[in-house]
């Protein structure tokens, strides 16, 4: 059995980990672990009591022995501890979810967790050098993710695609079939939660186009919630052009992408953000009167 300590601000829960024949583990956790877990940001530390290792790094060394070949998106995510879900944004389903930034910064934490070969996303340090070098100039940057990945599947032990012996799992020569299905995680976020201006310049930086797939983009098409319906972007993206969108109203705003690949794939995804302000003044931008 494998005990974690999971830590949010001052509280720190105890989380029991029992490796079962199916491959997936039995999470015994109490009810304030569920309340955390639907946080929309649930920045948390995991640390294994006695071994003073991360939940990845014990995940690590238990896959350590699987070849990693057969891994064949180059991610596999049950090495990272999975707090927010992300099967649902697979960019295909007809009920696209809303996502914001928070949670997809959580998700692709989870995913970089994952990673099997680390070149291959960047890193959110990274990310947020790029986000930052635009914020600075007042255009908001967007986010595209288009990763598959893979997952082991759950009957991977009772279909002896895999075995689990002293705390590692091994391949099994002669199977039948991969013991990995492989998933697509499609989403967009603004890289900024609040803006105080009706002018908005947004951004697509080619370097903000994550992925790790061979997909020819043909065609990128954005709803910006401004009443002006989708609005093909392609051409201006390829120039490295700002987005301009006028927004007349403030509140909650629903972003909404489209993605038509050369392959005929479609893929949608949708963000919240808000329009704090249509005025060209910003918190930012006030200055604090001494004595006034």
């Amino acid at each position: 059995m494998m005990k974690y300590l999971l830590q949010k601000d001052n509280l720190i829960l105890n989380i029991n980990l029992i490796p079962m024949k199916k491959i997936f583990f039995t999470l015994l956790i109490t009810t304030i672990v569920i309340i955390i877990k639907a946080q929309e940001n649930p920045m948390i530390i995991i640390d294994s009591s006695g071994t003073g290792k991360s939940f990845t790094e014990n995940m690590t060394e238990m896959i350590s022995p699987l070849d990693k070949k057969q891994i064949t998106t180059g991610i596999l995510s049950d090495k990272s501890f999975i707090f927010s879900s992300m099967d649902e944004f697979n960019g295909l389903t007809d009920d696209i979810p809303i996502i914001t930034l928070e949670r997809w910064k959580q998700i692709y934490r989870q995913l970089y967790n994952g990673l099997i070969t680390q070149e291959l996303l960047p890193s959110i340090d990274n990310i947020k050098a790029i986000a930052d070098n635009y914020l600075i100039q007042d255009i908001v940057p967007l986010a595209i993710m288009n990763i598959k990945y893979n997952e082991i599947k759950q009957y991977a032990l009772d279909s002896n695609l895999l075995r689990f012996s002293n705390g590692k799992l091994y391949d099994v020569n002669g199977k039948n079939q991969s013991p990995y299905v492989e998933e697509r995680l499609f989403s967009i976020t603004l890289l900024k939660n609040e803006i105080y201006h009706g002018r908005v310049d947004f951004k697509i930086d080619n370097n903000l186009l994550i992925s790790n797939t061979t997909d020819t983009i043909s065609s990128i098409e954005i709803d910006f919630d401004d009443g002006a319906g989708f609005v093909d972007v392609y051409e201006n993206v390829n120039k490295r052009n700002n987005l301009t969108v006028n927004y007349s109203t403030t509140g909650i705003k629903i972003m909404t992408v489209k993605i038509i690949f050369s392959n005929n794939i479609i893929l949608q995804a949708k963000s919240k953000f808000t329009i704090a302000s249509i005025s060209s003044i910003s918190p930012d931008d006030l200055i604090l009167v001494s004595g006034y």
